[in-house]
């Protein structure tokens, strides 16, 4: 799986490891300057 990132005008595609595996399609993926954040929500059944 890839992600896209977008920043102003150009785009960058990035692979996400084989470890990482996003249970939801809800993901969002947040772009800083020493690289890239994936937030994968929780669904909520972990909770203490």
């Amino acid at each position: 799986m890839t992600v896209k990132l977008t920043q102003h005008e150009s785009q960058t595609m990035l692979p996400i490891p084989d470890s990482i595996i996003p249970k939801s399609d809800r993901y969002t993926v947040f772009q800083t300057p020493d690289g890239a954040i994936l937030f994968l929500p929780q669904d909520g059944s972990n909770k203490s």
